[in-house]
């Protein structure tokens, strides 16, 4: 089970919280423009196949978890939500950095 996250650059360690992930995938996806139904589904799922992506380490990086999150968007079904989520994500990404 994850407890830790070491940050990037190997300079802080903070808890595991998977609700930043969660909220992090919520806002990539609003940001992309769908709202509403389908975006809390959305959320849900990508959160939930993320989450249970992860290794079982005790200490994570943010990299691992950024390719984890990658490699999910681009599995995504839907073509269409598939090329507008990972390109909010990458936005996302260049705002935020962090979760």
């Amino acid at each position: 089970m994850i407890h830790s996250v070491l940050k990037r650059g190997a300079r802080d360690i903070e808890p595991f919280i998977p609700d930043k992930i969660r909220s992090s995938i919520g806002s990539a996806i609003r940001d992309s423009g769908i709202v509403g139904e389908k975006e809390d589904e959305l959320t849900r799922k990508i959160h939930y196949e993320v989450v249970s992506s992860l290794p079982p380490e005790q200490e994570i990086t943010t990299e691992t978890i950024r390719s984890v999150i990658m490699e999910t968007l681009s599995s995504i079904d839907d073509r269409e939500y598939r090329t507008v989520i990972m390109a909010s994500w990458v936005e996302h990404e260049r705002r935020f950095k962090s979760f």
